[in-house]
């Protein structure tokens, strides 16, 4: 249903950042913006998604991507 098309956008996102590289904020930017608006459509309280998103972005920014596996698994970790 539609929580999987979202969730596969959202992981969309976060695939076309790979490739041996270190990730910088605007790297992330297009996929915290659909990982926000995803919380949000769960009703996660728009300052809760905010708090998340930038945490995962903080926790992120300089790591270094690899394969699609590794980065979901970066962002399951942040």
């Amino acid at each position: 249903g539609e929580d999987r098309s979202n969730n596969s956008t959202i992981w969309r996102y976060f695939e076309s950042v790979t490739g041996q590289k270190e990730l910088t904020a605007n790297d992330l930017e297009g996929a915290v913006n659909q990982m926000r608006d995803h919380l949000i459509h769960k009703n996660v309280a728009s300052e809760v998604a905010q708090f998340i998103c930038k945490s995962v972005t903080e926790s992120l920014i300089g790591k270094k991507t690899g394969t699609f596996k590794s980065i979901a698994q970066m962002v399951k970790d942040a």
